[in-house]
């Protein structure tokens, strides 16, 4: 029961503590907080958002591709990402275009195409990913609603179990002592 009550507090203080616990336990536990992270679904999606808006503004200034994905890395904020950057940031080196380079990092099919169609058509790379980043915004929300309510859901059911079984017992005594001194 003990280690239930932990689990409760540490994931309700890391999901509803919002920006300030995290930052926290970034500053001072960086793999854990990565680990416990990447295991929500919708703290990938917010990392992928941080991660194209700040990489579509770099380039719409006219920063270098290869720049721009190390900057853009370190904003995400995700180790998987940073990873996976490191990766395209070597291939935009050898002479792979940004595109290419991009496909290692793994986001969705709306984001590559958005971007090719912004660089075919001229367009700035934060208008052509606007609705790209409004939506996962919307979709990570969504997600983070779900798991919020889901964890809420199944730690009262916990409780409540935890709560009769605890009401069994003592009523279950009381009805023993009172069988018990109807035999005398």
């Amino acid at each position: 029961h003990f280690g239930m009550l932990c689990l409760m507090e540490s994931l309700y203080c890391f999901l509803l503590a919002g920006p300030a616990m995290r930052t926290w336990m970034e500053c001072r536990f960086p793999e854990t907080a990565d680990s416990i992270q990447s295991r929500f679904g919708f703290h990938r999606l917010r990392c992928r958002i941080r991660f194209a808006r700040v990489l579509a503004r770099l380039l719409d200034a006219g920063v270098a591709e290869d720049d721009a994905l190390i900057v853009s890395a370190k904003v995400s904020g995700n180790s998987r990402i940073k990873r996976k950057i490191a990766a395209a940031v070597a291939e935009v080196r050898a002479g792979a275009g940004l595109l290419a380079a991009l496909e290692k990092v793994e986001l969705d099919e709306d984001f590559y195409f958005r971007i090719n169609a912004a660089r075919s058509s001229g367009q700035s790379l934060v208008e052509a990913l606007e609705d790209w980043m409004e939506s996962t915004r919307a979709r990570a929300e969504y997600r983070e609603r779900v798991t919020v309510n889901l964890l809420s859901t199944s730690f009262i059911i916990y409780n409540a179990a935890l709560i009769g079984t605890f009401g069994y017992c003592v009523f279950h005594i009381e009805w023993q002592l009172i069988n018990m001194t109807m035999m005398w």
